[in-house]
């Protein structure tokens, strides 16, 4: 009977998150359509898992619900100067928290992440400090992530070291979770 209770349970379960992970679909491509970056924004995935059933691409059953769509929705959500609000900051922290590279959707929210960073270093490093260090590198290891980090690939090496300078300036602490995150993606390189 308590078996049966938990199956039961985890089915309702499942059921609510299919309902509540459409509607909040319907609500991204209406705002999005509509242009109300607020309630596009308020309603973008929080972590990274979430994010992935929303605009990924699994193996075995395709892409997801806003597959197609996450180009333009990425680039609408870092369309607007709100996005360095504090808020907003916090909700991209969560969102990159475990991050790994993948083509497409992960790969068009590492490189917003990367513009942002390049053009607001004192902003993010204002808010980056009093950060704990493993989500800041997460952060920064989605901003710098590429197929290919290794040192032979010129363009994304000297990207990578203009950052480190241009952070150290702003906070070292910073700087070193960048190098931590770059070694990150070279270790998980070489693993592939």
């Amino acid at each position: 009977m308590r078996r049966l209770l938990s199956i039961f349970t985890i089915s309702i379960l499942n059921v609510v998150y299919a309902i509540a992970q459409d509607n909040n679909i319907e609500v991204l491509n209406s705002a999005y359509s509509r242009k109300d970056w607020p309630t596009f924004a308020n309603n973008f995935p929080y972590t990274f898992t979430e994010f992935l059933t929303v605009y990924g691409y699994d193996e075995q059953s395709g892409p997801m619900p806003l597959y197609f769509e996450g180009f333009n929705h990425i680039q609408f959500l870092f369309s607007n100067d709100r996005i360095l609000d504090n808020h907003y900051l916090e909700k991209l922290l969560k969102l990159t928290e475990g991050y790994q590279w993948e083509a497409d959707g992960a790969n068009y929210l590492s490189m917003q992440i990367e513009s942002l960073i390049s053009n607001y270093p004192y902003e993010i490093s204002e808010f980056m400090n009093d950060k704990p260090n493993p989500q800041v590198k997460d952060f920064f290891k989605c901003a710098i992530a590429t197929p290919y980090p290794e040192p032979e690939n010129t363009n994304y090496y000297k990207e990578y070291l203009a950052l480190v300078n241009l952070y150290e300036v702003h906070s070292s602490k910073i700087a070193r979770l960048l190098e931590t995150a770059h070694k990150e993606l070279m270790d998980e390189w070489v693993e592939k």
